[in-house]
């Protein structure tokens, strides 16, 4: 399971001229103007969409208050202030996006970045946690879970999340969920294969715990 760097980090003017500067607006859902109500620019509420995101803004209804109170926000989405969309506006737009064409609009995002440099000279560090599954129920067992260790020698049913974050950017990169019985240095060779690398070139540590002492951890 994969997930693409985080957008937290990015300082908004960046993300803004990345954005406008891909084809993106092909992608997105095309809109009618409806009698009585303001028709918004795609892009605009796309833009919205990324702001939720890097924010973590849970509801669109907080998108929308948070809109109205920060000058930088209406600036990023090219919103004036007389002019914000309703939240059910915004809800309606995103539900015409599908999951997949976030993750490839995000994607040609992430690639840009990665080009104009953002991710470089970027420390690297990797962690593992345990991720119980319903180990305890005998009769009824998560079949892709595994039996693995804690570092306390605990043993238990589930799967590790394997992180990987910018020491400096302090941006995640992809993470990836592995079953228990894969030995975390196993784990660690499988997270290295997928990272980019521009990534793996760029950073000149990568620091990890005692978990994953193991010498093909550390080869070249």
């Amino acid at each position: 399971m994969q997930t693409y760097r985080s957008i937290k980090g990015i300082n908004l003017d960046i993300l803004k001229s990345c954005v406008i500067k891909l084809p993106i607006k092909k992608w997105l859902p095309k809109r009618k103007s409806r009698f009585g109500r303001p028709s918004y620019n795609s892009l605009s509420l796309f833009l919205s969409l990324l702001l939720k995101i890097r924010e973590n803004f849970q509801y669109d209804i907080t998108l929308e208050e948070k809109l109205h109170e920060i000058e930088a926000f209406r600036t990023f989405c090219e919103f004036s202030k007389e002019n914000i969309p309703s939240h059910d506006t915004f809800s309606r737009f995103f539900r015409n996006l599908s999951e997949k064409q976030i993750l490839k609009i995000i994607k040609m995002i992430d690639d840009h970045l990665a080009s104009l440099g953002i991710f470089d000279k970027d420390d690297l560090a990797l962690d593992a946690t345990d991720v119980l599954s319903n180990g305890r129920n005998k009769h009824n067992l998560d079949s892709d879970a595994g039996y693995g260790y804690k570092t306390d020698k605990e043993r238990f049913h589930g799967y590790w999340a394997y992180f990987v974050t910018g020491t400096w950017s302090e941006i995640p990169r992809p993470t990836w969920v592995l079953p228990a019985d894969n030995h975390q240095s196993n784990g660690a060779m499988v997270l290295f294969d997928h990272l980019e690398q521009r990534d793996l070139r760029s950073a000149s540590v990568i620091i990890m715990d005692g978990a994953f002492e193991d010498k093909k951890c550390y080869s070249d």
